[in-house]
């Protein structure tokens, strides 16, 4: 005799009795596709020590065009009122490894390749997306200074 869904949920929930029991029915949001992150590339970046603005951005929607990063906590708010949580890994280039060129009257400090994800935030389109970029960081009179390395975009 064939037995229909609901009464084999039925049957399974009793055997089970007050053990713990899960049942995940095909179609439910469980096996629903996750959408992949939508890509953002920002021409600029330019900012200090405690805060960077990126600018040029991709996915207006999202982004609104441009995005202001509190280093400190890494969340970027972007001209839209969302926010993006990122987590990076940052690896220093020295000496010849170094490419930056210091604008005049500023003294190079470091090179850095910035990667890592979005983890999280308000604006859920970028969230899994990935994060590449060099910035150049430089001593000037008012502090330091960062910049993305020129002629490179940054993405998110």
């Amino acid at each position: 005799m064939r037995v229909n869904s609901p009464a084999r949920l039925a049957v399974c929930a009793a055997i089970a009795g007050s053990a713990a029991f899960a049942v995940v029915v095909p179609g439910s949001t469980a096996f629903a596709k996750t959408a992949k992150p939508v890509k953002v590339v920002c021409t600029s970046l330019n900012g200090s020590a405690s805060s960077e603005t990126l600018s040029g951005c991709s996915d207006t929607a999202a982004t609104g065009g441009t995005g202001v990063e509190n280093v400190s906590t890494s969340t970027i708010t972007w001209a839209t009122g969302l926010t993006s949580i990122t987590n990076t890994t940052n690896v220093e280039k020295t000496g010849k490894k170094d490419k930056c060129t210091p604008p005049a009257g500023d003294t190079n400090v470091v090179e850095v390749d910035a990667k890592g994800t979005v983890s999280g935030g308000t604006a859920t389109t970028l969230t899994g997306g990935k994060i590449k970029g060099t910035i150049c960081v430089y001593n000037s009179s008012g502090g330091i200074i960062t910049q993305n390395f020129p002629g490179v975009p940054f993405d998110l």
